[in-house]
């Protein structure tokens, strides 16, 4: 199954809670929404349950996403360790079943197994505090932070209960435009195959890059890269995805990638029937 959701409340959603935010999802005919986890989401206990019931209803999947800001250097170590568990604890009251987070940066030779050790903790903290969800590690844009495609797939060999986050725009940044094809999709799909995901999860949009990565994320039809080679994989393997739209227009480009892969769907079919 192909599902499409959004990083965020949906920019037209008029309220701007969770809560209000679940059912705009719904109102939109897409099927998840991934909660960005901040320093203080302003929200008690209760309320978090609360968006869980309601997205629990609608049919909504709700995964969150941990600040943004990691850096597992022997400064920052303890802090991010910190809002990766926090954000772990109001992910699980939200019914959340992933947990994305960067790998942080490269500050020494040793960047990853700072990463490995950290997310180890990380993972057991959760084990112990009965917080089941898996920990989403993202294929980062930027080329002085953990988190090329290699870095992710090291991380989720080395640390139980993670899974790779295939950002699709901070894979084709990262490598300087490297997708550009069909089959530059499927070698992704490949070279995590070992991983042996049952459902991947994807952030798509467009991207504007430059020589050290990722500068800022564009609407789906700048084709940076672009959705319907994507399409074509999915539909072709039979792939379970949830695509979570990053783009700047949120809704209207999730929205957007379903038409593109209807598109493709019926292309595929007109093919066969000849």
């Amino acid at each position: 199954m192909i599902k499409f959701g959004v990083a965020g409340i949906p920019l037209s959603c008029k309220w701007r809670s969770l809560k209000e935010g679940v059912t705009f999802v719904k109102q939109l005919n897409l099927d998840a929404m991934e909660v960005k986890m901040f320093k203080d989401l302003g929200l008690e206990e209760e309320d978090l349950k609360e968006v869980d019931e309601t997205a629990r209803f609608h049919g909504v999947q709700l995964s969150a996403h941990a600040p943004n800001y990691i850096d597992f250097s022997e400064e920052e170590r303890d802090a991010s360790i910190e809002k990766i568990i926090n954000s772990g604890e109001a992910a699980k009251m939200l019914g959340a079943d992933i947990l994305v987070t960067y790998g942080g940066f490269y500050s020494s030779d040793g960047s990853l197994n700072d990463a490995i050790d950290a997310l180890k903790e990380v993972n057991e903290h959760f084990s112990e505090n009965d917080i089941v969800l898996k920990i989403g590690i993202e294929t980062t844009g930027r080329k002085d932070v953990v988190g090329s495609l290699e870095d992710v797939i090291q991380l989720c060999k080395k640390v139980k209960n993670t899974i790779p986050v295939l950002d699709f725009a901070h894979i084709h940044a990262r490598t300087n435009g490297g997708l550009q094809t069909v089959e530059d999709f499927e070698k992704v799909f490949r070279a995590v195959a070992p991983l042996k995901v049952k459902e991947h999860y994807i952030h798509f949009s467009s991207v504007y890059f430059d020589e050290s990565g990722e500068r800022y994320h564009l609407p789906i039809k700048r084709d940076s890269p672009k959705f319907e080679n994507l399409a074509q994989v999915l539909l072709k393997h039979k792939y379970d995805v949830r695509v979570i739209c990053e783009s700047p227009v949120l809704e209207h480009d999730a929205q957007y990638m379903k038409i593109i892969l209807d598109r493709v769907k019926e292309k595929v079919y007109a093919k066969a029937e000849r």
